[in-house]
């Protein structure tokens, strides 16, 4: 299966480019990182090959420091 979507800024509803999103398997209720991707221009992201099974999905914004 496949899991997709789509993230967007709470206020402006604009879509957020290049967001970490972590795909995590519930286990024992244990978290474990499957994968692990960027968000695209358009805010989209998308896990391919996942089995069935329990997952989180987490996002989390960075900001690079210029050196």
């Amino acid at each position: 299966g496949s899991i997709h979507g789509t993230i967007r800024d709470e206020s402006t509803e604009l879509p957020l480019e290049n967001i970490l999103v972590a795909l995590y398997s519930i286990i024992n209720n244990t978290e474990i990182l499957i994968s692990s991707t960027f968000t695209n221009t358009e805010g989209q992201y998308a896990f391919s090959l996942i089995p069935p099974g329990n997952y989180v999905i987490k996002a989390a914004a960075y900001r690079k420091e210029e050196a």
